[in-house]
């Protein structure tokens, strides 16, 4: 009986459950069964599968119960340069006859997300006087949406957020922050539904966009059920228009007619292709995208990088990120030599060292570097990831599965919130991405 309720709850909403969700399924299931005053699964299952009067708002509570978001204000800040320093440049060269853009945040949650681009807008606003900008946020989880709405959030929302935006754009009152009402005015929220919902959809407004951001929602889907959002993604898109995905959420996805993509040291960055079906080795790279440079973005700028040298390790290791994320692959790797010289069991000048390697296209020496980390540290997550996507791009599946069998029983032992470094996903993230790819 669980199996039928995974399948109707993947057709209805695409949430895809494992195995190992077992068990909160069955707390979920039999919570609302109580609160119905329903005894037998049976009858539960043929309510949901209904058209009967309040269905609908029966799948509202489970789901509720089934999508709880995480998501904080500037969520990945190499990702937030990206959009700042060239989608949004680009875009508007390109719109100048219409000076309108429009942009929706798809799996909003609690609305973090897009009050930060809202944010970003507003301090670019010296750059686009007399644009309109539209900006929605749409998710499921109406509950969730209600508190976007509200514009008040906690502190652990502003966990990655600069103390000047916060200060800024945020009023404090009684333990809660409140968003400035001017921003709040700049995005609108509705309930949407990835899987059953038309797209476009003029009449939520949702039609000619021209930058979609859908991060870490990818990762509750199954491939099918992908590949089917990223077609209606496409059609909702401008010709041109940007996609956004978080980090190898679109790994092993056929993109090909779809997107193309393009690398950036933060992140890769999808656009609506000319449906052209590619036959290249470029199509390859597409299909197969290889994980991201290190996703640590390290506040110094190019201009105030030291000239002189320091003994600081930690100093030094941020200023190899720096070097890496700035594409000075040449210097980072110099100083990273160093230090490993230096300090010979510290993991993560090793861990730079194997991602400059995936760069320079050197896999076995990416892969040697890897395993040194992982001989120093054994529950050094990332490593196993980044060796497993290695041997999926080598056809070693074997191999690479046995990576992600590592990497998911470490995250298994982690509570879901706790942070994985260098990313910025959180256990509970990477976990169900890990399991969305085989495990």
């Amino acid at each position: 009986m669980l199996e039928d309720f995974k399948s109707l709850i993947a057709s209805h909403i695409g949430v895809y459950l494992h195995n190992q969700d077992r068990v909160t399924l069955e707390k979920t299931l039999t919570e609302r069964m109580r609160a119905l005053g329903i005894d037998e699964p049976g009858y539960y299952y043929m309510l949901l599968k209904s058209n009967t009067c309040g269905v609908d708002n029966e799948w509202k509570q489970l789901i509720i119960h089934l999508t709880t978001g995480e998501s904080y204000f500037f969520r990945d800040a190499g990702q937030f340069d990206i959009i700042r320093k060239i989608i949004i440049p680009e875009l508007i060269n390109i719109k100048q006859a219409e000076k309108l853009l429009r942009i929706w945040s798809a799996g909003c949650s609690t609305g973090e997300e897009p009050y930060s681009i809202a944010i970003l807008i507003n301090e670019l606003r010296q750059l686009i006087p007399g644009w309109s900008v539209s900006i929605i946020g749409t998710d499921i989880n109406e509950e969730a949406l209600c508190k976007a709405q509200r514009g008040i959030y906690g502190q652990w929302s502003f966990r990655s957020i600069n103390e000047d935006i916060k200060c800024k754009y945020f009023i404090s009152s009684g333990g809660k922050w409140q968003l400035d009402n001017n921003i709040c005015k700049m995005v609108r929220f509705d309930n949407l539904n990835l899987i059953k919902d038309d797209l476009p959809n003029v009449l939520k407004g949702i039609y000619s966009i021209d930058l979609i951001i859908c991060r870490n929602v990818f990762i509750y889907f199954d491939r099918t059920t992908v590949a089917l959002i990223l077609k209606k993604f496409r059609e909702t898109l401008l010709q041109g228009g940007f996609l956004v995905v978080g980090h190898a959420e679109l790994y092993g996805q056929d993109l090909n007619g779809l997107f193309t993509s393009k690398a950036y040291p933060e992140s890769t960055i999808y656009r609506k292709s000319d449906g052209i079906i590619v036959t290249t080795e470029e199509n390859r790279h597409i299909k197969n995208p290889v994980a991201p440079v290190i996703n640590v973005r390290v506040k110094i700028k190019k201009e105030t990088l030291p000239t002189q040298p320091t003994q600081n390790l930690q100093e030094l290791i941020s200023i190899a990120k720096s070097y890496a994320d700035m594409g000075k692959y040449a210097e980072a790797s110099e100083i990273c030599q160093k230090l490993v010289e230096k300090h010979p069991l510290t993991v993560l000048p090793y861990y730079l060292l194997a991602q400059i390697s995936v760069q320079h296209a050197d896999n076995e020496r990416a892969k040697a570097l890897y395993q040194k980390v992982i001989y120093l540290d054994s529950a050094y997550i990332a490593a196993y990831v980044e060796l497993s996507y290695i041997y999926e791009n080598e056809g070693n599946s074997q191999k690479a599965k046995r990576m992600r069998i590592i990497a998911t029983e470490l995250l298994g032992s982690l509570t879901p919130d706790t942070t994985i470094e260098p990313y910025e996903y959180t256990a509970g993230e990477l976990l169900q991405f890990m399991k969305n790819i085989g495990i």
